[in-house]
């Protein structure tokens, strides 16, 4: 099977787990990430996520050989700098549209062409991840509220790859994924990457579209 993922190759993250994880039951795993972590992977690339021209023409490069990509995973939020401080809702905010432009790049307009991208190489056997978060879908929450630039970017995301599921020209299975990691508690993180390893090996087309949240 060929992998696509985009951020993983930080160790001890999910992003890197998993790519391991797939490599070691026999799959072939190109990685396009932020930095190289100093893996001096050859199957890895590495690029501005805030130039989106940019971050094309390296993905074109890390698939250029592949016929067919078998499972694309959209695993990165990179630093948002945009709408995730208290200061950010009072009478004296300041705007800057360069912070705006390059996190909503990250969580969405990246990841959105990257998919069209990865399309051209996919067919019905083919599947699409998205990761995503709890404050994008929860609008009743109290807490975390000045991540309003990080939700609310992952929230448009969430509705573009809806979009995906059901016209894609591909017939490709499209699924959101809803994790909460704890990378302090071993026990609860192997819980949850074992239950996001074993759904997206069985994903069927029934799960197509569908947002799963993963917190035990």
């Amino acid at each position: 099977m060929n992998v696509v993922i985009i951020g993983g190759g930080e160790k001890g993250k999910f992003g890197n787990d998993l790519v391991n994880r797939l490599r070691n039951e026999g799959h072939d795993v190109y990685i396009l990430s932020h930095k190289l972590n100093g893996t001096n992977d050859p199957k890895q690339m590495s690029v501005d996520f805030t130039k989106l021209e940019l971050v094309l023409d390296t993905f074109e490069k890390l698939i250029s050989h592949l016929d067919t990509i078998d499972l694309f995973l959209y695993n990165t939020s990179g630093k948002s700098h945009l709408l995730n401080q208290e200061k950010s809702f009072t009478s004296t905010a300041e705007f800057d549209l360069v912070a705006w432009q390059n996190s909503l790049n990250i969580v969405a307009t990246v990841p959105y062409n990257l998919i069209v991208k990865a399309l051209s190489k996919m067919n019905e056997n083919s599947k699409i991840f998205y990761m995503t978060t709890a404050l994008a879908t929860n609008f009743n929450r109290t807490e975390y509220t000045r991540f309003a630039g990080y939700a609310g970017g992952k929230a448009l995301m969430i509705h573009i790859m809806l979009g995906f599921a059901h016209y894609n020209d591909k017939g490709a299975i499209v699924s959101i994924l809803s994790p909460h990691f704890d990378y302090d508690n071993k026990k609860h993180y192997d819980s949850v990457f074992e239950g996001i390893c074993k759904y997206i090996a069985n994903i069927t087309k029934e799960q197509n579209g569908k947002i799963v949240e993963f917190f035990q």
